[in-house]
């Protein structure tokens, strides 16, 4: 019975892993993106509201 436990925790691990990456670069991304566009994000240019 415990590769039936072995079989599931592989698979959450094969599934977790992946979209925990995503998860982290695309946040790290953002971070990054949002760091360098500061200036952009100020209430004086309403053009695009």
């Amino acid at each position: 019975m415990w590769y039936f436990y072995f079989a599931i925790g592989l698979a959450a691990v094969c599934i977790g892993v992946p979209v925990f990456l995503v998860y982290w670069y695309d946040k790290k991304r953002k971070r990054a993106f949002e760091k360098r566009n500061k200036k952009s994000d100020d209430m004086n240019d309403l053009d695009h509201y």
